[in-house]
């Protein structure tokens, strides 16, 4: 394949994904990682299987399967895992290869705090701070179909985009289906599809701050007095503030 002709979603990519123990970027543990190698032929998965070091709670495990005896039992210790995991990532988007994912600024910036918590280098230290490129497809859908109503979660966006799901929480299965989304959302919406990588990743920079900033307005007109506030992480595709933040161990 010619990968400096062919359009971005025809050309070589890495689907991401994970499953943790909670959704506190800084608290929380991964307890599995999927990497999809997409567009050499046969789509190529890497899973690692984590013991956390914590116990998984049973709301976690409610949504991934992944209980903490089993962790324990068959999980890989989590340095060698994080490790690969930040270097193959890292090595894609070197040659170029976009990171696909559903919400991969929560993925990312998980796997950046597991890093640091490990003492292992960051994917931002890899690469020098440029963390690109990357394809988000739930920044893209609302980018393209900003007013539509109903869910926005992965198994939503498979049913919207006509792309099959055969397991939904698990990693590789939503890595794979995410970039599935990608590819029909590039061939519905010419504007997303015809765009040279390095700007659809900019453009997705702004639209993931357009986006976050009107949903932290929308969740503040909602609340009432007596309801904590709910706070809308910005930063994309890494968490603003994540690389500063301190890390429980």
């Amino acid at each position: 394949m010619d990968t400096d002709s062919a359009p971005w979603w025809e050309s070589p990519a890495i689907g991401f994904d994970t499953e943790t123990t909670g959704v506190s970027v800084e608290l929380d543990r991964i307890v599995t990682i999927a990497l999809v190698h997409l567009g050499d032929g046969i789509p190529r998965p890497e899973r690692y299987l984590i013991n956390p070091g914590v116990e998984i709670p049973a709301e976690a495990t409610a949504i991934h399967g992944i209980t903490t005896e089993a962790a324990k039992a068959d999980g890989v210790e989590p340095g060698a895992a994080i490790d690969a995991t930040a270097e193959t990532l890292a090595s894609a988007m070197r040659q170029g290869r976009p990171v696909v994912g559903m919400n991969l600024s929560f993925d990312i910036s998980m796997l950046h705090c597991e890093c640091v918590r490990h003492g292992i280098p960051t994917l931002s230290a890899r690469l020098d701070g440029d963390l690109r490129p990357m394809v988000d497809v739930r920044i893209l859908d609302q980018a393209v179909d900003k007013y539509r109503s109903g869910s926005r979660k992965l198994g939503a966006l498979c049913a919207l985009y006509g792309v099959k799901h055969h397991g939904a929480h698990d990693s590789a299965f939503d890595a794979f289906a995410a970039a599935q989304v990608a590819v029909a959302i590039a061939e519905q919406y010419p504007q997303v599809g015809r765009l040279p990588l390095d700007e659809l990743h900019d453009a997705q920079v702004r639209w993931a701050q357009e986006q976050r900033v009107g949903l932290q307005e929308h969740f503040d007109r909602k609340r009432r007095a007596t309801e904590e506030r709910r706070i809308v992480p910005l930063g994309w595709p890494l968490y603003d503030g994540v690389a500063a933040a301190a890390v429980s161990s």
